[in-house]
């Protein structure tokens, strides 16, 4: 027995294990790995994003479709503030609602609002100059700037503002499509319901000018001043391959189906002036005329129809709204049809003014045409039949306000 028990105080106590201690060593070891896989899984995401939206946006020349949506051209794009009662349309605040139609001008605190045909009216703080405003979906795209600094805004429902688009050479818009130039290269997408861009395509620009300005169908429409060209890029197709078409000297737009548009072609004889043959462009070969129909010689006084003024194509393709190359003459309506046939199909606006800005197609039947006067609204079948309301003229007393087109 002596020599059992001096053994075991030979050997020592037995260790006493620390069990709350292991757990929490064994915490600290977990929530370090944790950290460290966290972390490096963060810096992954962002250079993989980084060089997604680097290699969207510059583009080495093929049609790229985006693998990302969202916004271009700001670090940052937050939404603006915007005051609890924006200020009233400052000419009349009950104008849009007469004119059913949405539009852009001045508040009466002196900045711009847009005022809405059901009574709505939301702050534009963060816009400067406008250049165009566009309904798509619950809201709002609204272009404004000069070319090189030329920005899109989203404004949403609730009249919050966000950038979409900055710093960009031109940006066109017609729905829901936009399309924009900035530097090298050529793009266009969707803009989603919440002012997103989807499906984004990007392809080389065309060298020595040209920039998107309309879009006929699918393809996105192209002009170029010197030299004097259309063109178009189909995005879904492949990358932008130049085919300038020179014989056309202007488009209007895309006429039903979206296979033929309608444009301005050179005279078919020495004796008709320039800008008086309508003609129905080939979208798909290369804006080549279809089908030609000369108007009257005696139209503007021997004159043709402008080659750059304010002109629109009615959404179903049956009224040209244009100007004469008369610079102090008033708007012409034409009946796209009537001319075809071989018809007198030009209509003298009466007592209208030069118009100042691009006229807006509220609906297939009813434009609305800013003039040195005022707002002009047009409805086609009245004019022609010679019925009240074919031409009103409401006085805007020096205010300047923009027709938002309608989605």
């Amino acid at each position: 027995m002596r020599d059992c028990l001096a053994g075991q105080s030979a050997r020592g106590r037995l260790p006493r294990t620390d069990l709350a201690g292991a757990v929490v060593a064994r915490a600290r070891r977990t929530h370090r790995r944790r950290q460290l896989v966290g972390l490096v899984a963060v810096v992954g995401a962002t250079v993989l994003a980084t060089g997604v939206l680097l290699q969207d946006w510059q583009g080495s020349g093929g049609t790229t479709l985006g693998p990302a949506a969202g916004r271009i051209g700001d670090p940052v794009a937050t939404a603006a503030p915007t005051p609890d009662r924006p200020a009233e349309l400052a000419h009349d605040p009950a104008l849009p609602f007469a004119l059913a139609a949405d539009l852009v001008g001045d508040g009466v605190t002196g900045g711009r609002v847009l005022a809405t045909g059901d009574g709505r009216t939301m702050d534009l703080g963060a816009v400067d100059t406008v250049v165009s405003a566009h309904r798509v979906a619950e809201g709002w795209a609204v272009v404004g700037g000069d070319p090189g600094t030329t920005r899109l805004w989203w404004l949403g429902a609730d009249g919050a503002s966000v950038t979409v688009l900055a710093g960009m050479d031109s940006i066109v818009v017609e729905r829901e499509r936009v399309a924009w130039r900035r530097g090298a290269v050529l793009a266009t997408a969707r803009l989603s319901g919440q002012g997103d861009l989807v499906e984004r395509f990007t392809t080389a620009a065309p060298e020595g000018g040209g920039l998107p300005v309309g879009f006929l169908g699918e393809r996105v429409l192209l002009s170029r001043t010197d030299p004097a060209g259309w063109d178009t890029w189909l995005p879904t197709a492949d990358d932008y391959r130049p085919a300038w078409n020179d014989q056309v000297t202007r488009v209007y737009g895309a006429l039903p189906g979206g296979q033929e548009a309608l444009g301005l072609v050179p005279p078919q004889s020495g004796g008709e002036p320039a800008g008086a043959c309508l003609a129905r462009l080939a979208v798909d070969r290369e804006l080549a005329p279809a089908e030609v129909a000369c108007l009257p010689g005696e139209l503007s006084g021997g004159g043709g129809l402008s080659v750059d003024g304010p002109a629109a194509l009615s959404p179903d393709g049956r009224w040209l709204v244009t100007t004469t190359g008369d610079p102090e003459a008033g708007p012409v309506l034409v009946d796209v049809a009537a001319a075809f046939a071989q018809q007198p199909a030009v209509t003298t606006v009466p007592e209208v003014s030069a118009v100042t800005g691009k006229p807006v197609w509220l609906d297939p039947e009813r434009a609305v045409l800013p003039t040195a006067d005022g707002l002009v609204r047009l409805a086609p079948e009245r004019l022609l039949a010679g019925s009240p309301g074919g031409v009103e003229v409401t006085p805007l007393a020096g205010a300047a306000v923009l027709v938002v087109e309608p989605g």
